[in-house]
């Protein structure tokens, strides 16, 4: 893998259209105030056979395709200076990505959907403070793909030359001044269409704004009939730039703050990205790599014959990497668990037999704890593992029972999962002891 530096210099000299004294004052910082500035920058080019007929070589280069045939047509040049093809390949193909920096809005769902009480909320932009939603709610969750990709948020457009890139991006949050990394998509493509409308799609996320109104955390415009709102939120798939296949989405398990550790941007506006250099965005994402133990890797089939540690990431929980039955099952069941309509279902029908939302096993009340910011919060639980052969692949009502957040993770402490009574006699027990 070329270094940093070269791979700059080469770049600029290949692919911008940059001259040599470009290269000297901004890459090489040399400053030079005679007629000769650039001769450093040649020297420079000239260890790898870099000279004038390969200046703008890879410029109008847009496909493999038309790669492969430009080296063709200069093998006489590529012999006589010893320049190596697969020098040439690997600046191209890396000339292909861009790297960005990209605000969102808070969410405590893990911008799977959205989350309850930031309708007036002032810190994160407008559309968010009005609607109390906003785009991004969905922007890490694959199960809203259309044939393997999912859409992300993006409100402008990029530059003309990007479009037709592959992009590279952090996601991440403000607060306090200091960001926090929350994500990556690797790969991404633009979109200038947007996402393309899904009947299903556009259902499911009816029920999670229809889950705000519940929660009264849904501005009146959202507030209707279903055909008015889903209409909306065909219209609103225009905004959906980002094309991104969902094995190339990284999502964090918790945020992880890295302004001390890297010069950020100093845009922090909601609707808005900010160019990366390669060098930052890869130190972002190692960082994450270094800071999230389960985090691992997977290399694409390029970076593998490179031999270097940039692939795509994923996030395996501590209880999904020791379930026996295996991963697909345990994800499976966390997505019948984290299903908003059926947990919508489940609590208004626990609502209308209780009049109150309390766990199951310890009795305990959010809203009797935290006032107003707990009203109408509890956690579901799926009482049977989908991989038990007693399951029928269908998740009802009765399937759901309300947990709180520790109680919950009891259950899932150990394998196989704790059921309920035993739960509640282990607490019982604990008190009498």
């Amino acid at each position: 893998m070329t270094p940093q530096k070269d791979y700059e210099v080469l770049s600029a000299f290949l692919v911008n259209r940059r001259s040599h004294r470009w290269i000297e004052e901004n890459i090489l910082g040399i400053r030079s105030a005679s007629n000769w500035g650039g001769t450093k920058a040649k020297e420079y080019l000239w260890k790898f056979g870099l000279k004038d007929p390969f200046k703008n070589f890879l410029a109008d280069v847009s496909s493999e395709k038309e790669l492969e045939e430009k080296i063709k047509d200069s093998e006489d040049d590529i012999r006589k200076y010893g320049v190596k093809i697969e020098l040439l390949r690997e600046v191209w193909v890396r000339s292909q990505s861009v790297y960005v920096f990209q605000r969102v809005i808070h969410n405590d769902n893990g911008w799977v959907r959205p989350s309850e009480g930031r309708l007036g909320f002032p810190d994160d932009g407008d559309y968010l403070r009005d609607n109390g939603f906003g785009h991004e709610d969905w922007n890490f969750n694959t199960d809203l793909s259309v044939d393997g990709y999912i859409y992300g948020y993006k409100y402008k457009d990029p530059a003309v030359h990007k479009q037709s890139k592959k992009f590279n991006i952090v996601f991440a949050t403000f607060d306090n001044g200091r960001w926090s990394v929350v994500g990556f998509y690797l790969n991404a493509q633009f979109s200038p269409n947007g996402a393309p409308y899904s009947k299903a799609i556009v259902e499911k996320k009816f029920l999670d704004i229809d889950f705000l109104k519940l929660n009264r955390s849904l501005s009146k415009e959202w507030i209707g009939p279903r055909e008015k709102i889903e209409l909306k939120l065909k219209d609103e798939l225009r905004c959906l730039l980002w094309r991104v296949h969902f094995k190339d989405v990284v999502v964090l398990p918790n945020a992880i703050d890295i302004s001390s550790e890297v010069d950020l941007p100093k845009n922090h506006r909601i609707t808005t990205t900010t160019g990366l250099t390669e060098e930052t965005f890869f130190r972002i994402l190692q960082i994450a790599k270094s800071t999230v133990p389960n985090l691992k890797g997977r290399l694409t089939a390029d970076e593998k014959k490179n031999k270097n540690d940039r692939g795509v990431l994923e996030y395996i929980d501590e209880d999904e990497e020791d379930f026996p039955e295996g991963t697909l099952f345990y994800r499976r069941h966390r997505f019948r668990e984290r299903n908003s309509a059926l947990v919508k279902a489940a609590k208004e029908r626990f609502l209308e037999k209780h009049g109150r939302l309390f766990c199951e096993c310890c009795k305990f009340n959010f809203e009797d704890q935290y006032g107003e910011i707990g009203s109408a919060f509890i956690e579901a639980h799926h009482v049977l593992p989908v991989s038990d052969l007693s399951h029928s692949g269908k998740t009802k009502v009765e399937d759901l029972a309300m947990l709180c957040s520790n109680c919950h993770r009891m259950v899932h402490r150990k394998r196989p999962w704790i059921a309920l009574e035993k739960l509640k006699e282990l607490l019982r027990k604990r008190r009498e002891s």
